[in-house]
């Protein structure tokens, strides 16, 4: 990837790439497409290319921020547990630095499909730091979760048994 060419850009010519040599987008296919499509993108950009544009705390705060629409470019089985580990390390500095975090999660494009699709690293994350007492949820200020979906309530019901009471009370929808 060339300096001034930007990481949706090399994205972006994964994808057209993949989706030429593969066929469109298929219906019945999509969601094997997508996965098959983001394993591809995984293998050809450093990951730690992508996860430093998806996962990332604003500088001089303690806010880690995760963007939805780049994670699901390139999220796939295959990389969960690094998917998650990025995460806590972030959650970890920002512990050690400020005392505490908030979390920021732009989750434009977010769907029912995309939350089926995401399950297992949802509730994989959600089971590391996210159950009771654990360090990231007495040192949480808040989740702000921002561009919801319309069906964001059906949506949050599939994972709720998966986030302690304490922490459900953090969350913010925006």
């Amino acid at each position: 990837m060339n300096k001034t060419e930007s990481i949706e850009d090399k994205i972006s010519q994964m994808q057209n790439q993949y989706y030429e040599k593969n066929g469109g987008k298929s219906w019945f296919q999509k969601t094997q497409q997508k996965m098959d499509c983001a394993v591809s993108v995984s293998e050809k950009i450093p990951l730690n290319d992508l996860f430093c544009k998806t996962f990332y705390v604003a500088p001089n705060t303690n806010h880690v921020y995760m963007d939805y629409t780049l994670f699901k470019t390139f999220a796939n089985p295959s990389i969960n547990d690094q998917i998650i580990q990025y995460i806590l390390k972030l959650f970890t500095e920002c512990i050690e630095t400020y005392g505490s975090f908030e979390v920021h999660i732009n989750l434009k494009s977010f769907t029912m499909t995309a939350a089926q699709r995401y399950r297992d690293i949802i509730c994989q994350f959600c089971n590391e730091c996210l159950a009771k007492e654990t360090q990231f949820t007495l040192k949480l200020n808040c989740v702000s979760i921002y561009n919801s979906p319309k069906m964001i309530d059906a949506i949050s019901s599939l994972f709720s048994g998966f986030i302690d009471e304490q922490t459900r009370t953090k969350i913010r929808i925006l």
